[in-house]
């Protein structure tokens, strides 16, 4: 599919590079080249840029993009030691604050708490479970997501173990959709990894109390709005309960999630600087 072009095609958007398609890629960058069409490389964590620019044959594929779109800072830091600054542009994520919105007063779904995101080893889901078993009585967690490919023995691990708790529930759609955000009051991410996580922008658009791993990408779009953790059991017991017992104090900052939002990481933010790409 790479190379079914059309004539008027002028610029050629990869989103990443997959496991299994890196041949496919090359070839179609090569072809590029000689068609004059330009070809960005949409890079979404600076993770997924070292664990498969071998794939591209680290500069030798690498270098056949025009230019290079990092969603966060750590990527485009990555990218500057290698190519020109002029290659590299920092576009954020971005939602659309209309679809993601709180329709739900804060304390009206408090008890909720939710996770959304694939179910990959990489988003230390399991690290939730323990946390999950010291919630106070009333409290349901949430896990919203799809199994990654390549995760299925993952997946399958941590089913068995959902099955065995009452107050953990899972959903697994095909496509993410904002009812379950709008349900939940707190939400949690524990990643090793990430670039700028949509569900954590959705999350914080519908009014939600954002806690994340202790990451530099999250706490540059957290601020000082949420909660961060070390990737640890007893560091998200602990968070957990902090904010449990001194909800009144939180429930100011969800406003304030919304705001960086509306201001930073809004879709028509993003389509902005995409248009002045291109």
């Amino acid at each position: 599919n790479y190379l079914k072009w059309k004539s008027n095609i002028n610029v050629c958007i990869y989103a990443g590079i997959g496991k299994d398609v890196s041949k496919g890629i090359e070839k179609s960058l090569e072809y590029n080249k000689t068609s004059h069409i330009k070809s960005i490389l949409r890079i979404p964590t600076s993770d997924h840029l070292q664990r498969h620019a071998q794939k591209l044959g680290n500069n030798k594929g690498l270098s056949l993009f025009s230019k290079f779109v990092c969603v966060d800072e750590t990527s485009a830091t990555y990218l500057s030691s290698q190519f020109s600054a002029n290659s590299i542009k920092v576009i954020h994520n971005g939602v659309d604050t209309n679809y993601y919105r709180p329709v739900k007063a804060f304390s009206a779904r408090s008890k909720n708490i939710l996770f959304a995101g694939r179910l990959a080893k990489r988003k230390n889901i399991h690290l939730l479970l323990n946390a999950a078993k010291a919630l106070p009585a009333g409290y349901k967690l949430f896990i919203q997501g799809a199994v990654s490919y390549g995760e299925e023995p993952y997946h399958n691990k941590l089913m068995g173990q959902f099955s065995k708790m009452r107050n953990v529930h899972v959903i697994t759609p095909k496509w993410y959709n904002n009812e379950i955000f709008q349900e939940s009051g707190i939400f949690i991410l524990p990643s090793s990894a990430e670039g700028c996580s949509n569900s954590l922008l959705e999350a914080m658009s519908c009014e939600l109390f954002c806690m994340t791993s202790d990451i530099k990408e999250n706490r540059k779009i957290l601020s000082n709005v949420g909660k961060v953790f070390k990737q640890n059991e007893d560091s998200i017991v602990i968070a957990l309960n902090d904010i449990l017992l001194d909800k009144q104090n939180f429930y100011k900052k969800v406003k304030k999630g919304r705001k960086i939002i509306l201001e930073k990481f809004s879709l028509s933010t993003m389509i902005n600087e995409w248009d002045k790409l291109l």
